[in-house]
């Protein structure tokens, strides 16, 4: 949660001027970074490895569309672009970036209605479902690939369950 910035608490309503001053540490050793800086901090240290952008979904469709088109511009003109993966709760997000950019590779992340989620983002051709890790249990791995998607599941913090995850056959995890 940021504090109040002008009178404003909703990051949202925050313009980039703004938003860039936040504190994200207590002491103020560091702010909020842009996606650019954010792409020059991780760009050495990626090798070949997968870039998960999540996107939010914003309070109106015109915010939305402004933010997948902005981000899609500044990602899809770095050297990373090939590395990058959309995931989101919200499939109208997922939605956009595939018509904007049909070479965008995008997850849907479902919730507890983990069939559903399988459908859907099969349905709109989606690259994948993310699950919440206790899901990822026979048969739904095999269900996931059948339909010719990626299964990436969360918050698995233990190694015995990391463990399970793998020998289940999904594709990676957060």
């Amino acid at each position: 949660m940021v504090d109040a910035v002008d009178g404003i608490s909703n990051v949202e309503q925050l313009s980039a001027q703004q938003l860039g001053g936040v504190k994200l540490h207590p002491d103020g050793r560091s702010n909020i970074p842009t996606l650019h800086e954010l792409l020059d901090a991780v760009r050495s240290g990626l090798g070949d490895r997968e870039l998960w952008v999540e996107l939010k979904y914003p309070s109106s469709i015109e915010r939305a569309q402004t933010l997948v088109r902005k981000v899609l511009e500044i990602l899809t003109s770095d050297s990373l672009w090939p590395n990058v993966w959309f995931i989101s709760f919200s499939c109208g997000l997922l939605s956009a970036v595939r018509h904007r950019q049909p070479d965008a590779r995008v997850i849907f992340l479902g919730r507890a209605r983990f069939f559903q989620a399988i459908s859907l983002a099969d349905r709109a051709c989606f690259d994948g479902v993310g699950l919440f890790h206790h899901f990822a249990r026979w048969p739904v791995p095999s269900m996931v690939h059948r339909s010719r998607l990626r299964l990436i599941v969360g918050t698995a913090n233990h190694a015995s369950e990391i463990s399970r995850l793998i020998d289940a056959g999904v594709d990676a995890i957060s």
